[in-house]
């Protein structure tokens, strides 16, 4: 954490490659959590509120 940021190379088309593939990763497409159905959904809930 003491290194100065002019002493770290940098390549910047390296950046850009990576950006480049997370797009094709994720292909577009919107990511949604899946919901838990009914009495699970409940039971979650109540457990995260008494473990919170």
């Amino acid at each position: 954490m003491n290194e100065k940021l002019e002493d770290i190379p940098v390549n910047v088309d390296d950046i850009y490659e990576e950006i480049s593939e997370w797009h094709i990763n994720a292909g577009g497409i919107k990511i949604v959590a899946k919901r838990l159905p009914g009495k699970f959904r409940t039971l979650k809930w109540l457990g995260m509120s008494i473990w919170s």
